[in-house]
């Protein structure tokens, strides 16, 4: 991790990290209970996507030390759950 050293930059950093987590559950949740015309099928859709190239960019690697693949492998176990 570069970015955040002081404590609160690192609870910052966690907080981000933890809130992409959060946001993509709820886009699997929206996403699985309307069909694909919907408008929130497709702006879940979108998020999701969004949400998925933020953990593969070089940004999410300075936020925390969490490898990337194992939070990718948790997100597709919450859409196998889902």
């Amino acid at each position: 991790m570069t970015i955040g050293e002081s404590s609160w930059e690192k609870e910052l950093c966690a907080a981000i990290v933890r809130q992409a987590y959060e946001d993509y559950k709820t886009c699997v949740r929206i996403y699985k209970c309307y069909p694909p015309h919907n408008e929130r099928y497709k702006r879940a859709v979108l998020i999701k996507e969004e949400i998925i190239r933020f953990i593969r960019s070089d940004w999410y690697e300075q936020l925390t030390d969490i490898p990337r693949e194992n939070l990718l492998r948790r997100l597709r176990e919450v859409e196998d759950s889902g």
